[in-house]
């Protein structure tokens, strides 16, 4: 071979050849990017559920939770713990992919302010309004410090309610003390228990109105109006059957989306929000989410 041939296959060689540590190196970067391209639609899917669970998570709960409210003058069936179990039927009918992130429903009644007043009002005590409020459980969430539960009325006496501590102390309004009702006259509430709740945190009170404080309206031209809700007993709520609003709702946990696929969650949902849940045998009072 001639040494200008020679010259040629070594100037070939260092213009064209790759050393083998080079070599391999391209090798593993080809075989990453293979393992990348191949398994990225895996990796979009749980970016996304993430993604999902962390907004979800973000949202207040009255915001992320399935809800909704319709006012009603109607009795149900089994009083208000027929409602709850219309929206346990309802939640059973629904296919099971959302049963892991939505959670058993839960529901509430209550009436418009009425204002109270006692014999004798202080000249600095405010004005109150109590929202009568029932839920089927409520006595699971609420913690007696003073009195007793509200019994159920008969129709004649006061009515029996509790107040949480907060509002209680707002509207200056001792245990064991009768107001009267302003719009009838004739019918008394009696402060019964004072509670507080087992655990304040619990998004639940997010759907109630004034359960836990007071609110106080003060405009500066007269006297403050304090308002908060005053739970009775479920069959008082049932002797009285006043009109009054339902709220109802169904817990969202927005961690549970990390395990399902969102593109079946989302029309799930869609399907369950346009779908008006029945409250009652007959169908004619009808809740949307």
């Amino acid at each position: 071979m001639s040494p200008d041939r020679v010259s040629l296959l070594r100037l070939l060689r260092r213009r064209f050849g790759v050393p083998r540590g080079a070599a391999t190196v391209i090798i593993v970067l080809a075989a990453m990017t293979a393992l990348l391209v191949s398994a990225s639609p895996r990796l979009l899917v749980q970016v996304t559920r993430e993604e999902v669970a962390h907004q979800a998570g973000q949202l207040a709960p009255t915001t992320r939770d399935l809800t909704g409210s319709v006012v009603s003058t109607f009795s149900p069936d089994g009083g208000v713990s027929g409602l709850e179990r219309a929206l346990a039927t309802a939640r059973e009918q629904w296919p099971p992919l959302v049963h892991g992130l939505v959670g058993e429903g839960q529901v509430a009644v209550y009436t418009v302010p009425l204002r109270v007043a006692p014999e004798v009002l202080p000249p600095t005590s405010p004005d109150t309004d109590i929202q009568l409020l029932v839920e089927p459980d409520a006595q699971e969430h609420l913690e007696i410090v003073g009195g007793t539960w509200p019994r159920e009325w008969s129709g004649s006496g006061p009515i029996g309610i509790a107040l949480t501590e907060d509002a209680a102390a707002t509207m200056e309004w001792p245990l064991g003390q009768r107001r009267s009702i302003t719009a009838t006259d004739a019918v008394e509430v009696q402060l019964t228990a004072i509670v507080r709740p087992t655990e304040p945190d619990d998004p639940r009170w997010l759907h109630l109105p004034t359960a836990l404080t007071a609110s106080v309206f003060d405009d500066g031209n007269r006297r403050p109006v304090a308002t908060s809700a005053a739970w009775v007993n479920p069959a008082t709520w049932e002797v009285l059957d006043p009109p009054g609003t339902i709220v109802a709702w169904y817990p969202v946990d927005g961690a549970a989306a990390v395990g399902l696929d969102v593109a079946q969650v989302l029309p799930t949902m869609r399907a369950i929000v346009t779908s008006p849940l029945s409250l009652d045998p007959a169908g004619s009072v009808r809740v949307s989410l």
